[in-house]
């Protein structure tokens, strides 16, 4: 009875090891994806932007409980900038949606100056592009990057740190550059509005800012 106590006790700890350390292999895929940006008619520079990426791909073995490092790995293949100088309209690619007619008003089926450019004989989803006045601005055939995050314990803030706390290393691919001065100056254009609008401070932030500054100036 001792023996056969002593071995259930050895297989529980064991049992219980495995259940401890658990590896557990995490990944996500994208696949043809499209980011389709037109400027707001409230900006001084029209365009529209079409980032299409071929494939990205997110891995990483995740340790329960985790390990001092954590490390995560992202590839992007086939990426792909276009750009238009002006706003094209999307109506015409509305009207090959199914059922357009019963979800969408009239305005934005409406293809006055730009009808049947998406005619069915186009050779490709690029002849489209072109088409519609879309100019390839960079091609990007593949990009890896390895995130390594170390965990902050309290033996590396007593000792001090050695290693980063997140180191990144990248591998570029191919980087091919069509653009020539204006359409790079447009997608430049186009950039700069888009960052300074959604990184600037709105109006109650603003406000909130202006009032702790008064505040703080009166318990001076």
């Amino acid at each position: 009875a001792a023996e056969e106590d002593v071995t259930t006790a050895h297989e529980t700890e064991t049992i219980n090891e495995e259940k401890a350390m658990s590896l557990f292999n995490v990944f996500v895929s994208f696949a043809d994806c499209n980011i389709d940006y037109t400027s707001p008619t409230d900006f001084m520079h029209g365009s529209r932007v079409i980032v299409r990426v071929g494939e990205v791909r997110l891995t990483s073995n995740i340790v329960s409980p985790s390990a001092s490092v954590q490390a995560f790995k992202i590839s992007l293949s086939d990426l792909r900038i276009y750009v238009c100088s002006y706003r094209y309209p999307h109506n015409e690619e509305n009207t090959l949606l199914s059922c357009a007619h019963r979800y969408f008003n009239s305005d934005d089926l409406h293809m006055a100056g730009h009808s049947h450019i998406l005619g069915g004989n186009a050779v490709s989803w690029e002849d489209v592009l072109f088409r519609m006045n879309f100019v390839n601005l960079i091609v990007l055939d593949s990009l890896d990057t390895v995130i390594l995050q170390t965990k902050n314990d309290e033996n590396n803030c007593r000792v001090g740190r050695k290693e980063p706390a997140i180191a990144v290393a990248l591998t570029l691919g191919h980087l091919s550059l069509y653009a020539c001065h204006d359409s790079f100056n447009c997608f430049n254009q186009t950039y700069n509005e888009w960052f300074i609008k959604f990184t600037s401070l709105s109006e109650d932030e603003l406000e909130a800012l202006r009032l702790l500054s008064e505040s703080q100036m009166d318990h001076d």
